[in-house]
C-alpha cells in the first residue's frame, strides 16, 4: 500500500488532504508542529500521527507539504534533507516564486516534485472535481501524469510560475485586499440594519468579505506580502480609484468612462449572464429558485 505524510497534517488544507488520501486508501500519517493538535486531527481522522518527522518522511512514499506560504520553502529544504529513499514530494502553496526557486536549487535526484495549488478552499472538503494549478518545474509530461495519477478526479490546469503568481496577485491578493478594505469602511457600521436594507450586490459582497475572514489571519495576510507581483497590481488598482474619484464630480465623464468600461468587458464576458448568476445564487441560498432576466 503506497503510504502518504502529510506535514502539516493538523491544518485545514492538510486535514483536507490527509481526509482525500485515505479515502483513496493510501495508508495515511500527519506530522504537525501543534502536537496536542495534530495528535487531536489524527484521532478525528482515524490516521496516525507521526510526532518525529524524520523517521516519518524515511517511511512514505508521498510527502504532502501543506504548511504557510513563507515556511514552505525552509520545510521542502529540511524535508528533502531528511529523506534517505526515493519519493514523491508535494508541495500545495498558494505563492510559487520562493518556492520554486528553492526546488530547482534542490534538484532532482532522487525525489520527484510536484509543485501544486489547489484553487479552492478547506471549505469543498474534498479536491475531488475542482481546480488545481499545476506549476511545471522539471518534467510538465511526467509531472502531468503523476498530478492525474493522485488526483485524476480533479481539473489539473497547467500554469508556469510567473503567469500563477502575477494572476493570483489579481485573483487572491487584489480581492482579498478589497474584501478588507470593505469591511474595514463598514468598521464602525450596523451590519444587521444593512443587512435588512440592502439587495443581493451587498449581501454577496459581505458574504465574500465574511468568507475571507473566516480564514486563518497569517493566510490572509500573506497572500498580499509573499506576491511579488502585488505591488504593482495594488499600484493600478489605486489609480483606478483615484480615476472613479476624480470622475464623481463629472456626471457626464462618469457615464462616458462606465460605457466605455462595459464595452470592453462585454467583448471577454456575458454580463448579462454574471448578473443572472447573481440571482441564481442568491435563490440557492434562500432555497428558492430561478433568476430575472436581465432589461
Amino acid at each position: 500500500m503506497t503510504s502518504v505524510l502529510v506535514v502539516g497534517g493538523a491544518g485545514q488544507m492538510g486535514r483536507l488532504f490527509a481526509n482525500y488520501f485515505k479515502e483513496e486508501r493510501f495508508k495515511v500519517s500527519i506530522n504537525d508542529v501543534d502536537l496536542e493538535k495534530g495528535v487531536k486531527v489524527a484521532e478525528e481522522l482515524k490516521v496516525k500521527f507521526e510526532p518525529k518527522l524524520e523517521e516519518s518522511v524515511n517511511k512514505s512514499d508521498i510527502i504532502i507539504v501543506s504548511v504557510p506560504i513563507d515556511k514552505t520553502p525552509k520545510v521542502l529544504r529540511k524535508v528533502h534533507g531528511l529523506l534517505k529513499r526515493e519519493g514523491i514530494i508535494v508541495e500545495i502553496s498558494s505563492i510559487k516564486s520562493e518556492t520554486v526557486k528553492v526546488i530547482k536549487e534542490i534538484g532532482r535526484n532522487k525525489v520527484k516534485f510536484l509543485s501544486l495549488h489547489p484553487l479552492f478552499g478547506p471549505g469543498a472538503e474534498t479536491p475531488k472535481g475542482q481546480k488545481i494549478a499545476l506549476i511545471p518545474i522539471f518534467n510538465l509530461k511526467e509531472e502531468y501524469k503523476l498530478s492525474v495519477e493522485l488526483l485524476g478526479e480533479s481539473e489539473i490546469i497547467v500554469v508556469n510560475q510567473e503567469e500563477h503568481d502575477e494572476a493570483m496577485s489579481i485573483v487572491l491578493s487584489l480581492t482579498h485586499f478589497i474584501n478588507l478594505a470593505f469591511l474595514e469602511t463598514l468598521r464602525k457600521k450596523k451590519l444587521s440594519h444593512l443587512e435588512k436594507i440592502s439587495g443581493p450586490t451587498f449581501h454577496l459582497q459581505l458574504l465574500t468579505g465574511l468568507g475571507i475572514l473566516s480564514q486563518k489571519t497569517d493566510l490572509c495576510v500573506q497572500l498580499q506580502t509573499s506576491n511579488p507581483y502585488f505591488k504593482g497590481t495594488l499600484e493600478r488598482f489605486i489609480e483606478a480609484t483615484s480615476k472613479l474619484k476624480c470622475l464623481l464630480t463629472d456626471k457626464q465623464g462618469y457615464i462616458r468612462h462606465v460605457d466605455t468600461l462595459k464595452k470592453e468587458t462585454m467583448s471577454k464576458v456575458d454580463y448579462e449572464k454574471a448578473y443572472r448568476e447573481v440571482y441564481d445564487l442568491m435563490a440557492a441560498l434562500k432555497g428558492k429558485a430561478k433568476s430575472p432576466t436581465v432589461k
